[in-house]
């Protein structure tokens, strides 16, 4: 964990991104490992910190030590999470990024964003949405899939009604596994190819979900 919060964030710090991105632009991907946003992070507690074995780069202690990671909240950077894989309501069940990242000592202006270009993951049979198959086969398993109007209208909803009932910014990407057709796949992002309803219905579920929160 220490190894990849470090070297995040020398890639940072110590290249020209630091003169050229500026720190609330950075994205930062945290489904591979927490580790990734450890460094941008608040100093947290090492979960694998034990004084009779030594862990390499491990003092008990995780994150907010370099630029916007200060231990203060008011003085913290603010930031944009990503993580991958949400398409249907069950990604959002099954996940506890968003819901960490509410009740987290992330500034206010900081945002997640619950990314859909990993598609439905391990629920994608319950996708019922553009399924794309092995060698475009519809007897070959199901590869990558994505809900369907309603699911992305309950996903959005469900997200966007979370984050605003936290008083934090969460946010849902879209992706559209509608333009990748063929095998090879080809990726094709002509108007008449892309599921305008489908955007319709994250469209939707993102202002009714605003708008339910609004004071009355």
């Amino acid at each position: 964990m220490h190894l990849i919060t470090n070297w995040h964030a020398d890639l940072y710090t110590n290249s020209k991104l630091v003169d050229r991105v500026p720190y609330r632009k950075l994205y930062c991907d945290e489904s591979g490992s927490a580790g990734a946003i450890g460094w941008a992070h608040e100093r947290l507690a090492c979960p694998k910190y034990n004084p009779n074995v030594p862990e390499p780069l491990c003092d008990g202690t995780i994150g907010g030590n370099v630029n916007g990671g200060s231990t203060n909240p008011n003085t913290r950077k603010p930031i944009v999470i990503i993580n991958h894989g949400y398409s249907i309501i069950q990604n959002w069940n099954d996940k506890d990024g968003a819901r960490s990242y509410a009740g987290s000592a992330w500034p206010q202006d900081s945002a997640w964003c619950a990314g859909g270009d990993g598609g439905a993951g391990v629920f994608k049979e319950l996708a019922r949405g553009y399924k794309i198959h092995e060698n475009d086969d519809p007897n070959e398993p199901v590869i990558w899939a994505q809900g369907d109007v309603a699911q992305t209208y309950e996903l959005n909803y469900a997200a966007v009604d979370f984050g605003a009932k936290q008083g934090r910014d969460i946010r849902v990407q879209l992706s559209h596994f509608e333009t990748l057709r063929g095998w090879p796949l080809i990726e094709n992002f002509e108007k008449s190819f892309i599921d305008w309803q489908r955007v319709d219905g994250a469209a939707r579920g993102q202002d009714n979900a605003i708008n339910d929160n609004l004071p009355q």
